[in-house]
């Protein structure tokens, strides 16, 4: 069967799945590097394919296959220490694997005994392109066998070439020819997915994932590519539905990820944080399961603790640029909106075409008064997605605070056809308040509280609401509420200062200037 995981379709792949692609920034040039790498390895030189290879193991650490053969051509090159060093680390990795443990013995054979020969995988590299992602055995075969007779490629094959070729037109016609003849093939169902996906048309690639399924399909690609459809469209719940079951079919370390950001988006912070513990445990060197636990930290309130996280992961890895993205979010929060925008601009750039992290870039631009800016940014992600809702959010919020509260308040409405969108709920009462309609406001405050899972930063600002209505003693008693839920949180300490504030005859706010700021309490935010 041909293999999903090829080279363009891989990069594809990934830069389509918004909460992974920090983690793999620089998947492009590795796969390049790799495909050098078993080139050299094929024409016996060694050491310039271990070169090469190392390069690909440090830019992805779970890219076992390199290790695999880079294992060997280090031990081919002389070096069997350093071989030894990575045959440990897939032998840690996989502790039930056979062969990984076998090869560990032989290197320690090598090193023990220069006569001992170290026999390199049998196998004949005939190109990197049509490698699947596994780990290969050891083979105790000579170099010198007879090539397997010629292979006579398949109609969904010589499709899956022009797939990788990218001539997608011609691939399409073939698979649709194929599914003409043979209504329910899951096969060609999942390869016109593949080609609607790479093109960045994810409703219409989920359309043939779910046909292939439907068909019968039980290929792990099939649900982790839907899953990856629906999570481009922001779709949280039918994302998790197949990330899930993908999981059923592959222990997989990218689900585990995209279902734990699932999870964050959710207010499910337990769950997230479960299973961002359990991929650092396995995988330790996947720093994004420890920038994945201080963006948990920052949502429930811990802004100090997720900076302090984030600034350490940043010193060991200062290219990563989903830390990043948190350190932007982290500014924000703080109000440092021009360092934000820096943060946000470092992340994009690291991660060019992913949508969460020029929304951000386009927010804190907004907030940081350079609107114009922040417009273009959001428009420039939706004329690619049309119903992203962090770029719509993002938009409304700038055309607010620009005065143009018609056409915010029909994105907002858009973006309420996807969903119930806590954001949604806070920007349609600043809208309200900019009218002078402080009832509807305060009924938009109440459900953008309610659908925030009631964290604090949602109840703290629908207290300042309050407080700048004079609803004084009402606001007081949001403002204990706060302290009372959370008062382990710096959010407990705006809230105890307001309080006092409010004790105060002299203190309180005067009516409130509506028009002034259109987004109340936006020096706040």
């Amino acid at each position: 069967m041909c293999k999903i995981f090829r080279v363009g379709l891989v990069l594809l792949w990934l830069i389509a799945t918004p909460l992974l692609t920090a983690l793999f920034a620089n998947e492009n040039l590795a796969a390049q590097i790799f495909t050098q790498g078993l080139n050299l390895y094929a024409a016996n030189d060694y050491r310039g394919a271990a070169d090469y290879l190392d390069q690909v193991v440090t830019m992805l650490p779970e890219h076992d296959q390199a290790r695999y053969y880079l294992i060997f051509s280090y031990s081919m090159s002389g070096r069997p220490k350093k071989a030894l060093e990575h045959a440990k680390i897939l032998a840690a990795r996989f502790p039930q694997n056979a062969q990984y443990n076998a090869l560990v013995k032989q290197i320690n054979q090598q090193l023990n005994s220069a006569a001992d020969a170290f026999k390199a995988p049998a196998e004949k590299i005939e190109s990197a392109r049509t490698l699947e992602l596994r780990s290969p055995g050891i083979s105790t075969e000579s170099p010198e066998r007879k090539p397997a007779p010629p292979h006579e490629p398949s109609q969904i094959e010589l499709a899956v070439t022009m797939i990788d070729e990218e001539h997608y037109g011609s691939a399409t016609v073939a698979l649709e020819k194929i599914l003409h003849a043979d209504p329910r093939n899951a096969e060609a169902a999942h390869y016109i997915g593949v080609i609607w996906f790479n093109k960045g048309s994810f409703a219409k690639a989920a359309e043939y994932f779910e046909k292939a399924l439907t068909y019968g399909s039980k290929n792990f690609e099939t649900r982790f590519l839907a899953g990856s459809c629906y999570l481009n469209q922001q779709a949280w719940e039918k994302a998790e539905t197949h990330f899930k079951k993908a999981l059923e079919l592959k222990n997989d370390i990218f689900c585990k990820m995209n279902l734990a950001e699932i999870f964050c988006r959710g207010q499910r912070f337990k769950e997230a944080e479960q299973m961002f513990q359990g991929i650092q445990k396995t995988n330790p060197d996947v720093i994004e399961a420890s920038v994945g636990l201080a963006q948990l930290k920052l949502e429930q309130g811990f802004s100090e603790a997720a900076a302090a996280s984030i600034n350490e992961i940043l010193g060991a890895h200062p290219d990563n640029a989903k830390a990043r993205f948190v350190k932007a979010k982290i500014l924000i929060e703080n109000k440092l909106y021009s360092e934000a925008a820096e943060e946000a601009r470092l992340a994009f750039q690291g991660n060019p075409g992913n949508a969460e992290y020029q929304a951000c870039f386009a927010l804190a631009l907004i907030r940081n008064f350079q609107v114009a800016m922040g417009l273009e940014e959001a428009r420039a992600i939706l004329a690619r997605s049309p119903e992203n809702i962090d770029a719509i959010l993002a938009l409304a919020e700038g055309l607010i605070i620009s005065g143009n509260l018609a056409d915010a308040e029909a994105q907002l409405k858009q973006a309420e056809k996807s969903g119930k969108h806590a954001e949604t709920s806070f920007l349609l009462a600043s809208i309200a308040v900019s009218k002078g309609d402080q009832t509807q406001a305060r009924q938009f405050y109440e459900e953008f509280h309610k659908r925030s899972g009631k964290q604090p930063s949602a109840l703290l600002e629908y207290a300042r609401f309050l407080e700048t209505q004079g609803s004084a003693d009402e606001a007081a008693q949001a403002y204990q509420q706060v302290i009372s839920l959370y008062n382990d949180t710096p959010f407990a300490k705006e809230a105890h200062d307001a309080v006092e504030r409010l004790a105060s005859a002299d203190s309180h706010p005067s009516a409130p200037q509506v028009g002034k700021i259109p987004i109340p309490g936006l020096n706040n935010r």
